[in-house]
């Protein structure tokens, strides 16, 4: 299971499918999308899992999943384009979209070499707009969308566990899988030492894990800010 939060993840892209043209995404959660009443769970957003993806791919795609694919359409009816809202999402829209190319990198093949069972879960970002151009209200979107992917990822883990007949009391000190998350996004400015509220959130969340027998969260994030040798200080 690879975990990808960043903005723009093509969710209908062939990269991310079956030779069949289905999916390999478990679940998407959008963000910024219209919440739904069904999904109590959600702080806000929605998500979307395999077999609604696969449904939005056949309704849109001229022959079934593995026929010519009307992207455009799907972006709009899986709500991962809205152009009616001021705030709403419209980097699909644009020529390229930065969460589609490192989705790519992480899981992406072409659908005849796929490896079905590479299976993906992703976080859709809210736009720039929502978080601050400075990034400043990154870290919350961040946090609770490492929440949900560990949340999913040991969900998975337990009901293979079950399915294959087997007891998570007695699955041993290291449950669930081992999960690292990428996280391609930087800020303007803020600390760089671990004390600021992400590092605190996700030192919790690692210590809760911990308590409850599951593995750690490896978290790759970019080391610097977004502006670079203008926000740090060197000593030559």
């Amino acid at each position: 299971i690879v975990g990808v939060i960043d903005s723009g993840i093509a969710l209908g892209n062939s990269r991310f499918r079956e030779s069949d043209g289905r999916t390999r995404i478990l679940a998407s959660w959008q963000q910024d999308s219209r919440h739904k009443p069904e999904q109590p769970f959600l702080p806000f957003g929605s998500e979307l899992y395999k077999q609604d993806i696969d449904a939005l791919i056949a309704d849109h795609s001229v022959g079934g999943c593995g026929g010519f694919f009307l992207e455009d359409d799907f972006n709009r009816a899986a709500d991962l384009v809205d152009m009616r809202d001021l705030l709403g999402n419209r980097e699909l829209a644009r020529r390229a979209a930065h969460g589609t190319f490192v989705a790519d990198l992480a899981a992406g093949a072409d659908p005849q070499d796929a490896d079905p069972r590479i299976k993906i879960l992703a976080v859709n970002l809210p736009n720039r707009a929502t978080i601050n151009n400075s990034g400043i209200f990154l870290d919350y979107f961040a946090i609770y969308a490492i929440r949900r992917i560990a949340t999913l990822a040991d969900q998975i883990w337990e009901k293979s566990i079950r399915d294959a007949g087997g007891d998570i009391s007695a699955a041993g000190a290291a449950k669930g899988f081992p999960i690292v998350v990428n996280l391609s996004f930087g800020k303007n400015a803020g600390a760089k030492d671990g004390e600021d509220e992400f590092g605190a959130a996700l030192r919790e969340l690692q210590a809760t894990r911990r308590q409850s027998g599951y593995g750690p969260i490896h978290v790759v994030i970019p080391v610097g800010n977004h502006t670079l040798e203008q926000g740090n200080a060197r000593i030559g």
